[in-house]
């Protein structure tokens, strides 16, 4: 019987049909990646294998595109995709359209890749991240303007701090296009440049709700933002890649509308306390000095330098007679000469004395013009509440009926207002 003869093509067709008739339908491949190479073209190309066989495989650029985590050398998968043969290499291949780890979620590997090289680059570090400013007036907000984070937020803010200006740049924080719209929220408020502190963030939900805020696009945005970024992503246990970032990361929206502001009215009793405090050291500060300078100028040394001036001026003197009635005319003018020497030098130190004490004096003049004693005593008064002790700076703090106290130079004095600045 004569042997029948094909072409090359025309085996490949045969087999082909051969493997469409035993494989009708998509099929999921479990084995080991290898000889992976991800090609320019956007197409991914790469090897399945176990202890028996290998199966070549590929992942065009339409499916490509919508792979979460990145596929490594090594690593064991899921693979599903058609048998088919490629002619022109003359072999058969898997043509994939998904691919799933094995042992682990697709969504936690890509979490763990994408932290992983980020961290490595350094946008994690520490020592880049920027403390909060103080006192923050200006707040912008990046979430949905529709959802309860912004709600929870504004309430916090404005309990805490009813002046602070808020900027929302609404954002869509869940779906396709998530990220970009996060981006774009970022981005919009570093170009407005009002606000002190951007917070990007939203409620609790699963990993896949919470995706947008690991994507690659978001932690990089972040990173570049010159303005200060808090994350507050979902509940206190998520963990999200936004969050190692960031500047400061808050366990929920609500706990980032607390950090980023300061309760007004702790601060002004704070301040209220912090002033008092002022007050009182500065007082007893110029009372202190004031007599630390008064017994200096008593001190008995400063009359002891006066005392030996004094007396040096009567050696002089005693000098000069002696010089008169013992010695000749020459010698006389020597004398002479060496008493106005001595009354030269006596003279200088006299005038720096009296130099020192002028200083001294002058000195104790200005602290007793600063002492709140002092400011008592040429009249004036301080008033305060009598039962807060807050000091009164103006009329509008107080109403009629209001019980207060005067403190003046030599006491305190309970009085009560009449009539307020409204009448």
């Amino acid at each position: 019987m004569e042997a029948l003869v094909y072409s090359v093509s025309q085996i490949t067709d045969l087999i082909s049909g051969l493997i469409d008739e035993a494989f009708p339908q998509p099929v999921w491949v479990e084995g080991e990646v290898s000889n992976l190479t991800y090609h320019s073209s956007g197409h991914v190309y790469f090897s399945l294998k176990d202890e028996g066989a290998v199966l070549k495989a590929v992942l065009f650029k339409r499916y490509a595109g919508s792979l979460r985590f990145r596929l490594e050398e090594g690593l064991a998968v899921s693979t599903l995709g058609r048998i088919s043969v490629y002619p022109k290499g003359g072999q058969y291949q898997l043509v994939a359209e998904q691919v799933k780890p094995l042992g682990v979620g697709e969504l936690a590997l890509a979490f763990e890749q994408l932290k992983e090289r980020l961290r490595d680059e350094g946008l994690f570090d520490e020592k880049r991240k920027r403390a909060l400013p103080f006192l923050i007036q200006r707040i912008g907000i990046v979430t949905s303007e529709t959802g309860a984070a912004i709600r929870d937020m504004l309430k916090v803010i404005w309990r805490r701090h009813p002046s602070a200006l808020v900027i929302l740049a609404p954002a869509k924080v869940q779906g396709e296009g998530a990220a970009q719209s996060i981006v774009e929220g970022i981005e919009m408020l570093c170009a407005d440049g009002r606000a002190q502190v951007i917070i990007i963030g939203r409620g609790g939900g699963s990993m896949e709700d919470l995706w947008a805020f690991n994507e690659e696009a978001v932690a990089r945005a972040v990173f570049e933002s010159p303005i200060p970024v808090v994350s507050a992503v979902g509940h206190e246990v998520d963990f999200v890649i936004s969050d190692f970032v960031a500047d400061k990361r808050a366990a929920t929206p609500t706990a980032a509308g607390e950090l980023v502001t300061q309760d007004i009215g702790e601060l002004r009793d704070w301040l209220s306390g912090t002033v008092s405090d002022l007050d009182y050291f500065v007082s007893r500060g110029y009372s202190e000095a004031g007599e630390k300078l008064t017994r200096l100028m008593r001190h008995p040394g400063l009359r002891r330098v006066q005392e030996l001036l004094d007396n040096s001026a009567q050696d002089i003197d005693r000098l000069q007679v002696r010089f008169e009635e013992q010695y000749s005319h020459s010698s006389q003018r020597r004398g002479e000469q060496m008493i106005r020497t001595g009354r030269d030098l006596l003279g200088a130190g006299e005038q720096l004395f009296n130099g020192y004490v002028w200083n001294l004096r002058e000195a104790e003049g200005r602290l007793s013009a600063l002492n709140p004693q002092g400011v008592l005593e040429r009249g004036y008064s301080v008033i305060s509440r009598r039962v807060s002790e807050e000091v009164v700076f103006s009329t509008t703090q107080v109403r009629a009926g209001e019980a207060l106290r005067a403190e003046v130079s030599d006491g305190e004095i309970d009085i009560r207002v009449e009539e307020d600045e409204s009448g």
